[in-house]
C-alpha cells in the first residue's frame, strides 16, 4: 500500500528530526562503514562514474561553481596545517618518476613559454623576500665555488652572448651553470667549462638538477 502524501510528509520530518539530533552518531558510523568498506565504495563510485560521465561532469562542475570560495578556503586551510605531509608526498612523487616529471616539465614550459615566463616573472615579483634570500644565497655560493685558475674573459663572453642572442632572437637567454653550484648530489664551479647559454625557459625547466646519467 503506497503512503499518502500527509504520511510522506511526516516521516520526512521525523527523518530529519532525528539526523539533527543524531548528527555525531551517523557521522561516526558514516565513518566506520566508509573505513570498513574502502574497497567496496570505490568500485562503486568507479562504475557510476565510468556510467554516468556527462551528469557526473555536470554536478561536479555546478557544485565546484557553487563552493568555490568554500573549496578554495579548505584547501588553504588543509595545506597550512599539512605542510610537511604534502612536502613529503610531492617529494616521493618527483623521486619515483623524476626522468618523466622533467620531462613533462620541460615540455610544457617548451609550448608554454610566454605564459610560463610571465608567470615566473609575477611570482619573482611577488615574492621578492624569497627571491633576495635565493640570490644572496647564490652569490655566495658562486663566490665559494670561484677557484684562481678560473678564464674571467671566457666567463664574460658567455654572458655577452646571452645577452646578444636575447637582442637578436627577442627571446631572453640566461648562462647556466651546468652542474649545479648548489646541487643536491655533486655542485659544481663557477668556471668556463660549466658553463652553457640557454634559453631561460630550458634554464627555468632545467632549475637546479643534473642529471648524471645524460653526461655519462
Amino acid at each position: 500500500m503506497s503512503m499518502s502524501a500527509e504520511a510522506k510528509a511526516r516521516k520526512a520530518k521525523n527523518n530529519k528530526a532525528y539526523r539533527l539530533a543524531n548528527k555525531e552518531k551517523i557521522a561516526e558510523y558514516t565513518k566506520a562503514y566508509r573505513l570498513a568498506n574502502k574497497e567496496k565504495i570505490a568500485e562503486t563510485d568507479k562504475a557510476y562514474r565510468l556510467t554516468n560521465k556527462e551528469a557526473k561532469s555536470e554536478y561536479d562542475k555546478a557544485y565546484n561553481q557553487e563552493n568555490k570560495e568554500k573549496k578554495l578556503a579548505y584547501a588553504k586551510e588543509y595545506q597550512q596545517a599539512n605542510k610537511e605531509k604534502i612536502a613529503e608526498y610531492k617529494k616521493d612523487y618527483y623521486l619515483a618518476d623524476k626522468a618523466k616529471h622533467n620531462e613533462r616539465t620541460k615540455a610544457y614550459h617548451q609550448e608554454n613559454r610566454e605564459k610560463s615566463l610571465e608567470t615566473n616573472k609575477a611570482w619573482r615579483q611577488n615574492n621578492r623576500d624569497i627571491m633576495n634570500t635565493h640570490n644572496a644565497k647564490r652569490r655566495a655560493a658562486k663566490l665559494e665555488r670561484t677557484v684562481s685558475w678560473s678564464d674571467a674573459d671566457a666567463i664574460k663572453a658567455l654572458y655577452t652572448e646571452a645577452q646578444r642572442l636575447t637582442v637578436e632572437t627577442g627571446e631572453q637567454h640566461h648562462v647556466d651553470h651546468i652542474i649545479p653550484l648548489q646541487g643536491g648530489l655533486v655542485s659544481g664551479l663557477h668556471v668556463q667549462n660549466n658553463l652553457q647559454v640557454l634559453t631561460a625557459c630550458d634554464n627555468l625547466s632545467k632549475s637546479n638538477k643534473f642529471n648524471i646519467e645524460e653526461r655519462l
